[in-house]
């Protein structure tokens, strides 16, 4: 049965290929259960988090060459080649191997996978591109996903924006709200932790944008941030402040005194 040194043992050749197989369903050792929601690469996130840091490189290279070259088979409609991507999309995202970039890049902005039976496999290599790209790559193309892409992508397509571009993403939350209040296929409360928990979004700066909010709108984002385990004072933060106290104060009487917006220009 395949095992952590097994796999190490393999060379880099070998090992791309024993990937590939996997992911296709060529292989199923070791097996796996779906009725229990065994996936055909959390062999490979095991194995991932228990290699030394040497053959972790090599995994992850592995890994993006293996997308890479079913990628650039002939017929990507095939079950078998259709299946690896898919598992290799979902596997580039949950270890955010950054290397598979351009392969992901390529998939999300062709014309595969678009008809109702494949869209899954597009959605795991949006999902897949959205965390592991670089700022600035596809700033309009996930605007446009935003505005125009079906509604079980636009969670997906504000993440691609807020991790490409986040002022630009700061800017939809309106537009995020909206829809989150309308729409059964969005959730916007997932949107709004994604940026609380954004290490590149001041927790300042998302409270400037849910302040464009109805009350209404963001006492469904404060309920949805609390279930997330946002902190009691960022969320109280979003909620109806008590009569003639700005939503900028904590309620405290302590500073700050000034809006947030204006004490970073004041500190600049």
């Amino acid at each position: 049965m395949t095992s952590l040194p097994a796999l190490e043992a393999l060379n880099d050749g070998d090992l791309i290929d024993w990937i590939q197989a996997r992911m296709r369903g060529d292989t199923n050792d070791p097996p796996f259960a779906e009725d229990r929601y065994e996936l055909p690469d959390d062999i490979l996130v095991v194995a991932h988090q228990a290699a030394s840091p040497k053959f972790r490189t090599r995994l992850e290279h592995a890994i993006t060459e293996a997308l890479r070259r079913q990628a650039g088979l002939a017929d990507l409609s095939a079950p078998a080649t259709a299946k690896a991507i898919n598992n290799l999309a979902g596997l580039c995202r949950r270890l955010q191997l950054v290397g598979a970039t351009p392969t992901l890049d390529f998939l999300a902005t062709s014309q595969h996978y678009t008809d109702p039976d494949s869209a899954h496999i597009k959605r795991s290599i949006l999902a897949a591109l959205s965390v592991v790209q670089p700022r600035d790559l596809r700033r309009e193309f996930w605007r446009t996903l935003w505005h125009t892409g079906p509604s079980h992508l636009w969670a997906i397509a504000l993440t691609g924006l807020r991790r490409c571009s986040l002022p630009d993403a700061l800017a939809e939350l309106p537009l995020a709200a909206s829809r989150g209040a309308t729409s059964p296929d969005y959730d916007v409360g997932l949107s709004v932790w994604g940026f609380y928990s954004d290490p590149a979004c001041k927790h300042t700066e998302l409270i400037d944008a849910l302040a464009a909010l109805g009350p209404d709108e963001r006492t469904k984002c404060a309920e949805a941030l609390t279930q997330a385990g946002a902190s009691p004072e960022f969320v109280a933060s979003l909620r109806e402040p008590p009569t003639g106290t700005p939503w900028w104060c904590d309620r405290t009487g302590k500073l700050p005194t000034v809006p947030p917006s204006i004490a970073r220009l004041t500190a600049a």
